[in-house]
C-alpha cells in the first residue's frame, strides 16, 4: 500500500471518529475525556485553551504541530518502509513538512474564526 493510500485512511479515519465522537459527548451519551478530547472539545474547553494558545502566539502553535506531525509521520513512515540509503524519507520528510506547515497555519485561523464566532455569542 502506497503512502497516499495511507494517509487518505487516515485523514478519513480520523474525521469519522471525530464526527462519531462529538455526536456521542452533544447528546450525552458518553463523557468527555483526556482521548476523546483529541477528536472532539466542546465549545468551553475550546475557549478556555485557545486563550491560552492565543497567549503563545502564531508562531509557537505552528511550529509545535509541524514538529510533532512531523515526527509522528516520520515514526510511522520508518516502521511500516524502513529506511533506504536514497532520498526517499527525506523527500518525504520534507513534504509531510510542507503540508503540515501550510496546514496549521490554515488550523490558526479555522481557530481563531470559531473563538470569535463563540465569543460573539456569549
Amino acid at each position: 500500500m502506497d503512502i497516499f493510500k495511507i494517509g487518505v485512511i487516515v485523514i478519513f479515519a480520523y474525521v469519522g471518529i471525530s464526527l462519531i465522537l462529538e455526536h456521542l459527548i452533544t447528546t450525552n451519551k458518553i463523557k468527555a475525556n483526556k482521548l476523546s478530547k483529541i477528536f472532539y472539545e466542546d465549545n468551553e474547553g475550546f475557549i478556555k485553551s485557545w486563550e491560552k494558545t492565543i497567549e503563545k502566539g502564531m508562531l509557537i502553535f505552528v511550529v509545535k504541530g509541524v514538529v510533532i506531525s512531523t515526527i509522528i509521520v516520520g515514526i510511522i513512515f520508518l516502521l511500516s518502509h524502513g529506511y533506504d540509503s536514497d532520498e526517499t524519507f527525506s523527500d518525504f520528510l520534507l513534504l509531510i513538512f510542507n503540508f503540515e506547515l501550510i496546514f496549521s497555519v490554515l488550523q490558526w485561523f479555522v481557530r481563531k474564526s470559531r473563538y470569535k464566532r463563540l465569543k460573539n455569542k456569549i
